[in-house]
């Protein structure tokens, strides 16, 4: 497990400066434990095609976006940049979910840490999709795994 994961898990926990959390809830994985699951980088191409594509991939994480908690309000031209990132990261984040009959455990989260302008507190106004999102995915683990 990483170091820095569980630093910036909590982080987004307790609150961030920009008022809402790339966590599922602010009490996710509250009876477990957080685990670093794998990094991830999209590009463009990728975020757009979440809303957009068709393929099988994307179709996989729409789905991961749904049971990471992080589905698009209108996937399409409504949605503003930063909120088709975000569900992208937590769609791709998704496919690492597993099965669990509990509320959290099994569950994902994106634990995004770039570029710059999707991390600002003014990200809604100033981040764009060309800038791409990157970070790592987390799981939620029972205890004593």
């Amino acid at each position: 497990m990483r170091i820095p994961l569980i630093a910036s898990a909590a982080a987004l926990a307790a609150g961030s400066v920009c008022a809402h959390s790339d966590l599922p809830r602010e009490d996710w994985c509250h009876a477990g434990r957080i685990a670093y699951v794998a990094d991830f980088k999209l590009g463009a191409k990728q975020i757009a095609a979440s809303c957009t594509g068709n393929d099988t991939g994307t179709k996989l994480r729409r789905g991961g976006a749904e049971r990471a908690g992080v589905a698009p309000n209108h996937c399409g031209q409504f949605d503003p940049p930063y909120n088709t990132a975000r569900v992208a990261a937590g769609g791709h984040c998704g496919l690492f979910g597993l099965p669990s009959p509990d509320v959290d455990f099994g569950t994902t989260a994106a634990i995004v840490t770039g570029p710059e302008s999707y991390l600002a507190p003014e990200h809604h106004e100033i981040y764009r999709i060309e800038a791409g999102v990157w970070g790592m995915c987390a799981i939620c683990l029972p205890p004593g795994e």
